[in-house]
């Protein structure tokens, strides 16, 4: 057993889930071997049972990723950071194409409507080229318009971009951008999620993706959105984690006080500082 088995074997035990698995881990200092000397102290016999039977599928799980070469990486990694894990909704492993080094980085996450008009898509796209410029990672959740403005306008600018999926790697949402995943994978760039070619897609999937969003980045900007609109979920996610959120200058967001205005250079340099 290694500790990518172990990880998503024991997030599979009824009752425990990610935060329990990542609480664990973090008491006994993510020391494996401290995690598997105490394990049977921690579960009663029905969940040992379930943690041995879900090796089996955490295995095979693991091999049906990697024969489409999707990698794991978990919260025992070196390049898993740890603000990921330790925090109230914890992530506690990954499914990956790209760069994984990408998640230590400084990022931004650019975000907004699906259907932005053409006067936002050139003000997202000169905000992204910027930041992706000044060697920041743009991050985004690879859906259809202004996630996509800050996806391709970071790699036009030769810089980095992390796409968060709502689905599994080899089944890219929406279908409309498996060439992009591909680019920003060919690219030097990282494609994550927590779902495995093993999982089935489902509408929770998005909430789950926008707190990683959130918890990889410091400051938030939102390109254009409603206030009914589905970015709300994310703003309302990054603003509960005590994150920044801008909105580019033109929208009316009841949430959102503070508006970015891409021309000012004192502006774009003052986040830059909050990055």
């Amino acid at each position: 057993m290694n500790t990518k088995e172990f990880v998503l074997a024991l997030s599979k035990v009824k009752r425990w889930g990610l935060t329990k698995v990542a609480n664990y881990v973090i008491k006994h200092g993510y020391d494996f071997e401290e995690c598997l000397n105490f394990l049977e102290l921690e579960l009663d016999s029905n969940e040992l049972r379930s943690f041995k039977n879900n090796l089996l599928i955490a295995q095979e799980e693991i091999k049906t990723n990697e024969n489409k070469n999707i990698k794991l990486i978990t919260l025992f990694d070196n390049d898993f950071p740890k603000k990921l894990c330790e925090c109230s909704e914890p992530v506690i492993y990954l499914f990956y194409v790209g760069d994984i080094s990408l998640l230590s980085s400084k990022c931004l996450t650019i975000i907004g409507t699906r259907n932005p008009t053409k006067p936002f898509i050139s003000l997202g796209e000169k905000a992204a080229k910027y930041f992706a410029e000044k060697g920041y990672t743009i991050v985004s959740g690879l859906a259809l318009g202004c996630d996509a403005i800050g996806h391709k306008a970071a790699l036009d600018a030769n810089g980095k971009t992390i796409a968060i999926l709502p689905s599994s790697l080899d089944k890219v949402v929406p279908t409309q951008h498996r060439e992009l995943a591909r680019d920003i994978a060919r690219k030097g760039g990282l494609v994550i999620s927590e779902c495995s070619v093993t999982s089935t897609m489902n509408k929770f999937n998005y909430p789950q993706r926008d707190r990683i969003q959130s918890l990889l980045s410091n400051v938030t900007i939102v390109i254009q959105s409603a206030n009914d609109g589905g970015t709300m979920i994310a703003v309302k996610k990054s603003l509960k984690d005590g994150k920044k959120v801008y909105a580019i200058e033109g929208n009316d967001l009841d949430l959102i006080n503070d508006y970015l205005d891409i021309e000012s250079e004192d502006q774009l340099r003052k986040i830059e500082n909050e990055l």
